[in-house]
């Protein structure tokens, strides 16, 4: 986990991590905060990944954790990614409010 994002979470997690040729290239998964479930996921600076490849990793990620039957979960948007947003509304997010922890999401079991 740190290898990707730099610091350690200090919370229990359920992750799964994807390699290219051996290397750690991306991560994602769910925290489990108290009392909310987090979405995240992190590509490794200087991964180069096809925007297809990085969709198609990212619906396997989020089979995982659906199948993990939470039914709701939050994610916050990368400020420093302009278009996070459009991709958590895209996985099934919806926006539910703004804040100093910036753009808040919110996915619920159909």
């Amino acid at each position: 986990m740190t290898a990707i994002c730099g610091k350690r979470t200090g919370a229990t997690f359920r992750a799964w991590a994807v390699e290219k040729n051996g290397t750690l290239v991306a991560v994602g998964g769910v925290v489990y905060g108290k009392p909310l479930i987090i979405g995240f996921s992190r590509i490794a600076a200087g991964a180069e990944m096809k925007p297809q490849t990085v969709w198609r990793l990212t619906r396997k990620l989020w089979n995982n954790v659906m199948a993990l039957g939470h039914p709701v979960i939050y994610a916050i948007a990368d400020p420093d990614l302009p278009t996070a947003p459009a991709f958590l509304e895209r996985l099934g997010f919806k926006h539910i409010e703004s804040d100093v922890r910036g753009e808040i999401y919110e996915w619920q079991t159909p």
